[in-house]
Protein backbone atom coordinates (compact mmCIF):
# COMPACT_ATOMS: atom_id res chain seq x y z
CA UNK A 1 0.00 0.00 0.00
CA UNK A 2 3.12 2.58 1.01
CA UNK A 3 5.06 1.35 -2.30
CA UNK A 4 1.31 2.13 -4.31
CA UNK A 5 0.54 5.67 -2.65
CA UNK A 6 4.28 6.56 -2.77
CA UNK A 7 4.01 5.99 -6.90
CA UNK A 8 1.05 7.63 -6.94
CA UNK A 9 2.37 10.92 -5.35
CA UNK A 10 5.57 11.04 -7.21
CA UNK A 11 3.06 10.55 -10.97
CA UNK A 12 1.15 13.58 -10.19
CA UNK A 13 3.75 15.65 -8.52
CA UNK A 14 6.15 14.62 -11.82
CA UNK A 15 2.84 15.67 -14.13
CA UNK A 16 2.10 18.97 -12.25
CA UNK A 17 6.01 20.15 -13.01
CA UNK A 18 5.91 18.69 -16.44
CA UNK A 19 2.90 20.57 -16.86
CA UNK A 20 4.38 23.76 -15.45
CA UNK A 21 7.67 23.62 -17.54
CA UNK A 22 5.54 23.11 -20.75
CA UNK A 23 3.04 26.04 -19.86
CA UNK A 24 6.17 28.12 -19.07
CA UNK A 25 7.80 26.85 -22.72
CA UNK A 26 4.65 27.96 -24.09
CA UNK A 27 4.75 31.46 -22.55
CA UNK A 28 7.92 32.19 -23.43
CA UNK A 29 7.48 31.09 -27.49
CA UNK A 30 4.31 33.15 -27.74
CA UNK A 31 6.03 36.03 -25.34
CA UNK A 32 9.01 35.81 -27.75
CA UNK A 33 6.83 35.69 -31.06
CA UNK A 34 5.49 38.84 -29.81
CA UNK A 35 8.32 40.45 -29.02
CA UNK A 36 9.86 39.99 -32.61
CA UNK A 37 6.49 41.18 -34.57
CA UNK A 38 6.70 43.62 -32.12
CA UNK A 39 10.34 44.89 -32.74
CA UNK A 40 9.94 44.25 -36.95
CA UNK A 41 7.04 46.78 -36.61
CA UNK A 42 9.55 49.53 -34.80
CA UNK A 43 7.67 49.87 -31.91
CA UNK A 44 8.34 50.47 -27.98
CA UNK A 45 6.25 48.61 -25.55
CA UNK A 46 5.08 51.90 -24.57
CA UNK A 47 3.90 52.38 -28.53
CA UNK A 48 2.44 49.62 -28.66
CA UNK A 49 0.02 49.45 -24.94
CA UNK A 50 -1.33 53.01 -26.66
CA UNK A 51 -2.05 51.09 -29.93
CA UNK A 52 -4.12 48.63 -27.95
CA UNK A 53 -6.07 51.29 -26.29
CA UNK A 54 -6.49 49.76 -23.29
CA UNK A 55 -5.70 51.06 -19.56
CA UNK A 56 -2.33 48.74 -19.33
CA UNK A 57 1.19 49.34 -17.61
CA UNK A 58 3.88 48.79 -20.48
CA UNK A 59 4.91 46.30 -17.59
CA UNK A 60 2.55 43.58 -18.56
CA UNK A 61 3.94 43.77 -22.11
CA UNK A 62 7.40 42.90 -20.66
CA UNK A 63 5.91 40.61 -18.62
CA UNK A 64 4.21 39.17 -21.59
CA UNK A 65 7.22 38.95 -24.04
CA UNK A 66 9.21 37.57 -21.14
CA UNK A 67 6.70 34.29 -20.80
CA UNK A 68 6.20 35.08 -17.20
CA UNK A 69 2.06 36.09 -17.52
CA UNK A 70 -0.55 34.40 -19.21
CA UNK A 71 -2.24 36.25 -21.65
CA UNK A 72 -5.97 35.90 -22.13
CA UNK A 73 -8.13 36.02 -25.57
CA UNK A 74 -8.82 39.39 -25.56
CA UNK A 75 -5.18 40.40 -25.40
CA UNK A 76 -4.20 38.59 -27.72
CA UNK A 77 -6.98 40.08 -29.64
CA UNK A 78 -5.74 43.56 -29.25
CA UNK A 79 -1.98 42.79 -29.67
CA UNK A 80 -3.18 41.55 -32.94
CA UNK A 81 -4.77 44.73 -33.59
CA UNK A 82 -2.03 47.13 -32.46
CA UNK A 83 0.30 45.38 -34.16
CA UNK A 84 -1.80 44.62 -37.15
CA UNK A 85 -1.25 40.87 -37.46
CA UNK A 86 -3.63 38.16 -37.24
CA UNK A 87 -3.90 36.65 -34.51
CA UNK A 88 -2.70 33.64 -35.51
CA UNK A 89 0.64 34.98 -35.94
CA UNK A 90 1.10 35.69 -32.68
CA UNK A 91 0.61 32.25 -32.22
CA UNK A 92 1.98 29.89 -35.25
CA UNK A 93 5.33 29.12 -32.99
CA UNK A 94 7.69 26.20 -33.31
CA UNK A 95 7.08 24.36 -29.96
CA UNK A 96 9.95 21.87 -31.17
CA UNK A 97 12.29 21.60 -28.23
CA UNK A 98 16.16 21.52 -28.70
Amino acid sequence: MICVRTNINFFFTWTIKYDRMEKEFVLKKIGAKIKEVRISKGLSQVELVARMEISTDPNNISRLEAGRSNLTMFTLYRLSKALEVPMKDLIDVDLTRN
